[in-house]
């Protein structure tokens, strides 16, 4: 199988497609951000690098044939944020670059089979609701079934954050076949859900505080508060200091604590730990303002009388790039290290947290993969020849080892010895 992982960024689609299961033989990325370029070479140096999606010329720089094409398409011109441009921001016009890889597949007679894309909410209302419906008709138009659905992260992890996904398949399965995702991922959702979330994560979060950006205190256990050692919150993964399994805290509301402005302006404010955090976003540059917590886009959090950022690990962990192991301990710095050139180098804690806020959530993406591969069915890879019973000659065959279906011998090969056979 080959997957094409275009707008890459840190590698969230490719790591939640090889965390549902998927094994490729092939994977090509596509991105034009350096610092996210390196993280995927070093995570991945098995991937083929691309470069721009503008310049990609399928007939050159790709494979015969692709399986999955995935890709969260740039958001600026469709968030509620920005200006909301549509397609009138060059930067929303790169969906069509998507649409002329898919379109070159389709006209070769080999046409991708499924591919899943990532946007934010407001891509639904951009451009006075046109740009989704355009979206979906190009889509339709190449022959493809086109589910949606509004995801949010924090059934996941404790972060409220909701995208847009679109998935896609070739053949008529009927409806419903990925979303909603339902029962099948009842492992993977609900959990914190029920806990307490963090606002989302963007790309200016590294700017500091600015009231919609969260920011803590400390976290909550049944005792009070308690200040780890490590200086980690643990508000961020709802887990207690004594326990090796997530803790989920019962749903709570925004509370401001206070307001580090005399004018009491908004952007002053500072919310407890023991609520619902607001929106956290990612930015160009920090500034030492406000006893260097950074610029006043930056989430406030109050610990031992300060206020603190989330971490560039804590981010990670709130997009599913970072393991727990069964000591409670992490695995982290998924976007710490890069590749530049062969060699080795340290990202900043700038650059990480803006590769955080622009990346999927892996979990997510996880779920949705899973979902796809159930409908994929089975491939039948792997075969084996079924000799003739003696007393019926008509036994004969190809069995498939995965899925037991029997198969037909006239539409096979086989090797010299007739044991293994191959559709």
């Amino acid at each position: 199988m080959q997957m094409l992982d275009l707008f890459s960024g840190i590698g969230g689609f490719h790591k939640g497609f090889a965390e549902a299961g998927w094994e490729f033989d092939w994977i090509g990325f596509s991105e034009i951000d350096k610092h996210a370029s390196s993280v995927y070479r070093y995570r991945y140096p098995e991937a083929v690098e691309i470069g721009d999606i503008t310049v990609i010329r399928p007939e050159r720089d790709l494979p015969d044939k692709l399986t999955v094409l995935c890709g969260g398409f740039p958001c600026q011109s469709f968030s509620i944020a920005g200006a909301r441009g549509s397609f009138s921001d060059t930067r929303g016009t790169l969906f069509f670059e998507i649409a002329r890889i898919l379109s070159y597949y389709r006209d070769k007679g080999d046409p991708v089979p499924y591919f899943l894309l990532e946007n934010v909410k407001g891509l639904y209302s951009a451009g006075d609701y046109t740009a989704f419906a355009t979206i979906y008709g190009v889509l339709a138009e190449l022959g493809y079934n086109v589910e949606c659905s509004l995801e949010n992260t924090k059934y996941y992890l404790p972060q409220n954050r909701e995208r847009i996904y679109i998935a896609g398949y070739i053949g008529d399965r009927g409806s419903g076949q990925i979303f909603p995702l339902g029962e099948s991922n009842s492992s993977d959702r609900d959990k914190s859900g029920k806990g307490v979330t963090v606002s989302c994560i963007d790309a200016s979060y590294h700017k500091g505080v600015d009231g919609k950006r969260t920011m803590i205190a400390d976290y909550r256990t049944d005792e009070g508060l308690r200040i780890r050692s490590d200086n980690v919150s643990p508000c961020l993964n709802s887990v207690k200091a004594s326990e090796t399994e997530p803790s989920w805290m019962p749903p709570l509301a925004i509370e401001k604590i206070g307001n580090i402005y005399e004018s009491g302006s908004e952007n002053g404010n500072v919310y407890s730990d023991k609520g619902i955090s607001p929106t956290l976003k990612s930015g160009e540059t920090s500034n030492p303002k406000h006893g260097g917590i950074g610029s006043s886009n930056s989430p406030k959090i109050l610990n031992e009388s300060k206020i603190r950022r989330l971490t560039p690990n804590e981010c990670e962990r709130l997009q599913g790039f970072s393991t727990r192991n069964d000591d409670g301990t992490w695995d982290d710095g998924w976007t710490s290290t890069g590749m530049v050139d062969g060699e080795v180098v340290n990202l900043s804690d700038t650059q990480r947290y803006k590769m955080c806020g622009n990346a999927v959530t892996v979990p997510v993406v996880r779920a949705i993969a899973a979902k796809i591969l159930m409908t994929r069915g089975c491939d039948h890879s792997e075969t084996e020849y079924q000799p003739p019973e003696p007393e019926n000659s008509a036994e004969e065959g190809l069995v498939c080892v995965l899925c037991g279906e029997d198969l037909d011998l006239q539409e096979a090969d086989w090797d010299e010895e007739g044991k293994e056979l191959r559709l």
